[in-house]
């Protein structure tokens, strides 16, 4: 709810600062992981919480800036676990952060099922036979994210 009352969000004219701004200005949702995890929360409440912090986001650019466009994203990071939201300046011309994007109720989907709750396996912990030189540990693809591109 602090991401919406006081987003402490900080923004640059300079299209070289966005890695910048993307560092500053991700925030990290871990407040579903009990609920998804014991399966108590419908996935469209979910799915709803994110458009209402998209929404209000949006409402907070408006009311702030002028003729500006911000590019907002919400990704779902498995390996964390945690929903990420991030809001950075577009410049136009350059390329968006996330040019494969996906809806809502994809991106919940995917995390629903892929996400880490239980945290990382690691080879040999189930036997407690740790090895300097064991098998490579397959690294999970991230998954693709919510974007879009908001103008005030």
């Amino acid at each position: 709810m602090e991401l919406l009352l006081r987003p402490n969000l900080l923004f640059s004219n300079d299209p070289s600062m966005t890695l910048q701004e993307y560092a500053c200005n991700i925030r990290y949702i871990h407040g579903f992981n009990r609920l998804l995890k014991r399966d108590k929360i419908p996935h469209s409440y979910v799915v709803e919480s994110l458009r209402y912090i998209e929404r209000g986001l949006e409402s907070y650019l408006q009311e702030y800036y002028r003729d500006k466009s911000f590019v907002f994203t919400v990704r779902a990071d498995i390996l964390i676990p945690a929903f990420t939201v991030s809001v950075v300046s577009y410049h136009g011309g350059e390329p968006l952060l996330l040019p494969e994007s996906v809806e809502f109720h994809e991106l919940v989907q995917g995390y629903r099922e892929k996400a880490y709750f239980q945290g990382i396996p690691l080879p040999g912990r189930d036997t407690g036979e740790w090895a300097r030189e064991g098998p490579e540990v397959e690294k999970p693809l991230p998954m693709a994210g919510y974007i879009r591109l908001l103008h005030t």
